[in-house]
């Protein structure tokens, strides 16, 4: 029926094959979820460690389902030994970049990236409160440096009168805040 083919053209009548008719939709969820993991390592190779809810927070922060997505993300990329999961004093866990999932970061993005196998947590505490700090300035459009970035000299400055920063926030005008986190 010509009539048929004026109001619904040939190009846009399913196919009858179910790959056919889901492949731009397949394509494009395994693209968002190779991004999510990309993402997931970058953040950690930025904070050194974070947890399920801080990487939920950064990668899925507007997703109502971003802690599931984060729980399974995490394990899949446990699973493909990309991360390294260490359990955290007061419960929880803390994820870190595997020598494997540092490779790959680098090799995807150029981005430096370095195992944490041998970071020391030192006072977790301490840590994820900045790390709160930090994401909580990301979520409001500011620009940030993490403590383990300056640790690991991949920030402006390592240590400004004997002090190192717990973080940096910097603002679109260039003002820098620097962050010094204390656990009482």
């Amino acid at each position: 029926d010509t009539r048929m083919n004026t109001i619904f053209p040939a190009a846009a009548l399913p196919t009858g094959n179910p790959a056919d008719d889901l492949a731009p939709v397949t394509l494009d969820k395994r693209l968002v979820g190779e991004r999510n993991r990309t993402d997931v390592l970058t953040w950690l190779a930025r904070f050194g460690w974070l947890t399920g809810r801080m990487v939920a927070a950064l990668v899925w922060a507007d997703a109502a389902q971003g802690q599931a997505m984060a729980r399974r993300t995490l394990k899949a990329l446990a699973d493909d030994k990309l991360i390294i999961t260490r359990p955290l004093p007061k419960g929880g866990a803390a994820y870190l970049l595997s020598a494997k999932g540092a490779k790959l970061l680098h090799e995807q993005t150029g981005m430096a990236a370095e195992s944490g196998n041998a970071l020391a947590l030192g006072n977790p505490v301490h840590r994820a409160y900045s790390n709160w700090y930090l994401i909580r300035a990301l979520q409001r459009g500011l620009s940030i440096v993490t403590e383990h970035e300056i640790a690991t000299e991949r920030g402006p400055c390592r240590v400004l009168k004997g002090k190192q920063a717990d973080g940096l926030v910097i603002a679109d005008d260039g003002a820098t805040i620097w962050m010094e986190c204390e656990h009482s």
